[in-house]
């Protein structure tokens, strides 16, 4: 009898090792799988991120999620802009760029209200 009872428990540990064994293939395929989907869909899981935290209110929490998304090994103002360098020359192509702009339309008497 004893010897039917240690066969039975072998029987019961096997089982539970195998349950165990599959419990645990199966969780590290969920996971992978997950890993998967995340790093395939990365961009869009962030965009909809902040999306969401704008939607909430929530603007601090929205510029942190830009700033973190963003380059930070950029830099920060631009050296050529239109083939044009330096700080002075691109200030210069910007403010005839916009003088152009502004200027294309009739006065009409307003440049005398704001001077």
């Amino acid at each position: 009898m004893t010897q039917q009872c240690q066969q039975r428990d072998t029987n019961y540990m096997d089982r539970q090792c195998v349950a165990k064994t599959l419990y645990s293939i199966y969780t590290t395929s969920v996971l992978c799988s997950a890993l998967r989907f995340c790093r395939q869909h990365e961009e869009q899981l962030k965009a909809d991120a902040c999306a969401k935290s704008l939607h909430l209110g929530e603007g601090g929490s929205f510029w942190q999620n830009v700033k973190r998304m963003s380059n930070g090994k950029a830099t920060k103002y631009a050296n050529c802009v239109a083939d044009v360098t330096g700080d002075n020359n691109i200030a210069e192509m910007w403010k005839d760029h916009f003088a152009g702009l502004y200027n294309s339309v009739a006065d009409s008497g307003y440049k005398s209200k704001f001077f």
